[in-house]
């Protein structure tokens, strides 16, 4: 390069000069001392040597300084001055390594990103923010800079981090504004209420729940909603609060051993801190709960608090042999009913139970596993517990995190859904781990301020709102949250509706172990869920104790836990099938399909899919496409509207 040349033409001059001089300097001082030793020569030639050394040194480091700085320059280069009291330039790094750094963000990863969302785009807002010259590569990019995570934040003492999407290609701009820092994220539609996107509207802004089509997934209760709820929360704060804690501590501290003349939150350090297992459970739901204690009955159980929202069903637990919650004043006016679909009223007031459930245990100072009760263990994995994924002073070598684990402070199942009513975390609020601290105790009792309001007479639905919350108190308190993406010991209903192939591999082919823990979620209403199950050898429970259209028959309640479980629960599966197009671990062939002529019996041979979707394409295109020309993959690949098909594919 040139400047390697600059550099060595002047430590020529350098060498030329410097010999010149020593050999003059070297003549006239042997000429004036005859006894001028050889020794002293060689050291004067050494010095020589040694001054010639630096200066090269210095000139090669000049020449790189400056080509760094023009690098630096060529950098900055890329915005107009007119934005630089805010921005000043750009750089990019490598998406997955970014997110693993910065792992405490805690948002659910695929596994596989796509080919146009690998890199994150850096943008420095002061000259001090900028890399150091030596980081920059030689020549500069001029469409992008990729750096190494480590060069690129070197000089960043703080970074802002927002998480932004096309959706598909939807027309959407981001806009960047000078000023106070504003760590909320505003959002201007051409819609309104009830109207779809129309060029025609004037941008105007909206809440960050609006649709293109102008439907609003959150919106504001009612003065009569809010004043409801204003009644329930100050029965709650000044009854059913202060006397569920006394009634819950004695209990708790049986479960954990812990001797009574300690305060359940004093620990000396995260590691000892105990856990609970807790679950809420109504009547109607019994046998759900049933069939988790079957599938778990070989298994520790006694860390599981069942919050029981009717006297039946706390009998029920109390057969069972688990450790059972139950305050009339708390649960007075929840439905001992099932709920008829997800969302319904019934439904989101059993929902309200389990906000209660978390903030009590909160408030006592332990750590929570929370779980819903359509919840499946496996034994068969050489005696891994759940709470083995995430107690630190676990002796199992499951653990989820390579760092210190006690670094966040909820830990989610992915819910897999994608969608704006979840981001960013997609958390699933049917499995998740909460540890006990300021942070989090403060978080749910926001949850229980505003659960009544915003969830039972809004949503219908407490994760929404939890994921919402979470994600304010993220920024507000610096919460952490991590959602436990594509782990192999934690499976749910994204799996089994969307990701055909895995279901396979583990519970047909047998290629891959089976989950811990399978939560059967993403279901409309009860009759669905029991025929997943059932059908996919999840289900345990015998016929006697199985619901009743929606109470469960009061028959079989022993006082016996042992008859209990032998009354109720089978030793092998209970298949039976109810959807051809659903997962299932026999051929369900003669079952209807839930998505009608459109469904895909999940056994359907892959030919008998190719040629349904090469008659389908054939006669789509009328004769543009020549069947010939291609193979069944290249069919399958080319319906890209069709992923269920991708999926049989694999």
């Amino acid at each position: 390069s040139p400047s390697f040349w600059n550099a060595l033409v002047s430590s020529a001059l350098i060498m030329s000069v410097a010999f010149t001089s020593g050999f003059w300097y070297g003549k006239t001082t042997l000429n004036m001392v005859p006894s001028f030793s050889e020794t002293t020569v060689i050291h004067i030639n050494y010095q020589m040597e040694k001054e010639i050394q630096s200066q090269v040194k210095q000139r090669l480091l000049s020449l790189e300084n400056n080509q760094g700085h023009t690098r630096k320059k060529e950098l900055v280069s890329r915005f107009s001055p007119s934005v630089s009291e805010f921005l000043i330039g750009s750089s990019f790094v490598n998406r997955t390594v970014f997110l693993e750094k910065f792992d405490t963000l805690g948002w659910p990863q695929d596994n596989v990103p796509s080919d146009k969302n690998q890199l994150v785009a850096l943008l420095y807002q002061s000259e001090k923010s900028l890399p150091n010259p030596k980081s920059l590569p030689n020549p500069i990019s001029k469409n992008a800079t990729v750096l190494e995570v480590n060069d690129a934040t070197q000089n960043c003492d703080s970074i802002n981090v927002v998480a932004t999407q096309s959706h598909r290609g939807y027309p959407q701009c981001l806009a960047i504004v000078g000023g106070e820092e504003d760590y909320r994220v505003h959002r201007f539609m051409r819609n309104r209420k009830g109207i779809h996107v129309n060029k025609s509207l004037p941008l105007q802004q909206v809440g960050r729940f609006r649709e293109s089509s102008g439907g609003d997934n959150l919106f504001p209760p009612s003065t009569e909603d809010q004043e409801s709820n204003w009644k329930n929360l100050i029965e709650y704060f000044s009854k059913g609060l202060p006397g569920a804690k006394r009634e819950l501590k004695p209990i708790i501290r049986k479960m954990i051993k812990k001797s009574a003349n300690k305060d359940l939150g004093n620990y000396g350090s995260i590691a000892q801190r105990p856990a609970i297992i807790a679950m809420v459970c109504n009547h109607g739901q019994s046998d759900l709960l049933i069939n988790f204690v079957c599938s778990a009955r070989d298994m520790d159980l006694s860390r599981v608090l069942v919050f029981c929202t009717d006297i039946e069903t706390y009998n029920i637990v109390k057969g069972l042999g688990l450790q059972a919650y139950y305050s009339k004043t708390l649960f007075r006016g929840i439905p001992s009913e099932a709920a008829d679909g997800y969302g319904d009223e019934i439904f989101a007031s059993v929902i309200w139970a389990k906000v209660v459930a978390v903030h009590l245990l909160q408030q006592l100072g332990v750590d929570v596993l929370y779980q819903d009760a359509d919840v499946v263990w496996n034994p068969d994995l050489n005696g891994l517990h759940p709470l083995d994924l995430f107690r630190i002073e676990s002796n199992k070598s499951y653990d989820f995190f390579t760092d210190n684990s006690g670094k966040f402070d909820i830990l989610f199942s992915d819910d897999g859904a994608r969608s704006v009513r979840f981001a960013p975390h997609a958390g699933n609020a049917g499995f998740y781990y909460v540890r006990h601290n300021a942070r989090t105790q403060w978080l749910f009792t926001n949850f229980i301020y505003v659960a009544g309001d915003l969830m039972m007479r809004g949503t219908g639905c407490d994760q929404q709102v939890l994921m919402q919350l979470a994600a304010e108190h993220s920024m507000m308190y610096g919460l952490t949250v991590k959602t436990l993406s594509n782990h192999p010991l934690l499976m749910g209903g994204v799996e089994y509706h969307g990701h055909h192939s895995k279901i396979k591999e583990i519970y047909i082919h047998g290629t891959k172990s089976k989950p811990l823990v399978f939560h059967m979620c993403w279901t409309d209403n009860r009759v669905q869920k029991l025929g997943y199950l059932k059908q996919m050898g999840l289900w345990q429970v015998k016929k006697q104790c199985e619901s009743n259209d929606k109470k469960q028959s009061y028959d079989f309640i022993s006082t016996s836990s042992t008859n209990m479980k032998e009354t109720c629960c089978s030793i092998e599966p209970i298949v039976e099938c109810s959807f051809a197009d659903k997962p299932s671990i026999v051929p369900c062939h003669e079952s209807p399909k839930l998505g009608g002529d459109d469904g895909i019996d999940f056994w359907e041979s892959l030919d008998a899919i190719c040629g349904r979707l090469r008659k389908y394409l054939e006669n789509k295109y009328k004769g543009k496409l020549n069947a010939s020309n291609y193979t069944c993959h290249e069919y399958l690949n080319h319906a890209w509207w069709i992923s269920t098909l991708k999926q049989f594919a694999q």
